[in-house]
């Protein structure tokens, strides 16, 4: 299962950020799926785009924003497979969030600025990867759904993150975060 390229993540804040880091390592320990930090991609899967312009246009879309919150609905499984560059399908197990203006006009705003079709995408958070071709995929979602059913979390963002989304899920770095609001030098390397 491998990515590439670079992508916009929300990351909820430090609390939210920590209890769904306990359930898909809790899901990575139980099914051996893989571990990767809880994130909503705003754009996924850039390539041949320099770190440095990537983060003066993701400076341009955070400077518009301003700290906001969404809501966790319920967990499901995705119903489609995703297919990959090389070929990898895997499907996810991910939370439903609710949509909100600030997330649809960063959505659309980044989606122009990238120059990226502004396809229908609703905001969700995975927290589980795991091959299609694994047999107890039915089973296995079809549980989580019944035992985390609906949640009704709130989920709260301050700022944009630059993840690099090559290789496989517990691969993805965070390089960059960038906060919300007019630009005050405040953009943060990751280590």
């Amino acid at each position: 299962m491998n990515f590439r390229g670079l992508s916009v993540w929300l990351q909820p804040t430090s609390e939210t950020r920590s209890a769904l880091s306990n359930i898909i390592s809790e899901l990575s320990s139980r099914f051996s799926a893989p571990l990767f930090a809880p994130h909503l991609s705003l754009v996924a899967g850039l390539e041949n785009v320099p770190l440095n312009e990537m983060a003066k246009k993701v400076e341009i879309v955070a400077e518009g924003m301003e700290p906001f919150g969404l809501t966790i609905n319920e967990i499901e499984p995705n119903p489609n497979p995703i297919v990959y560059y090389q070929g990898d399908t895997l499907r996810a197990v991910k939370c439903i969030v609710s949509t909100s203006p600030v997330w649809a006009n960063a959505r659309e705003h980044a989606s122009r600025l990238f120059d990226l079709p502004l396809e229908d995408w609703k905001p969700h958070l995975s927290v589980m990867y795991m091959h299609e071709q694994n047999p107890l995929w039915g089973t296995i979602s079809q549980r989580l759904a019944r035992e985390y059913g609906t949640i009704n979390a709130h989920l709260a963002f301050k700022s944009l993150s630059i993840a690099d989304t090559s290789g496989s899920p517990e691969q993805w770095r965070v390089l960059r975060t960038i906060p919300f609001g007019p630009k005050t030098g405040s953009t943060q390397e990751a280590n």
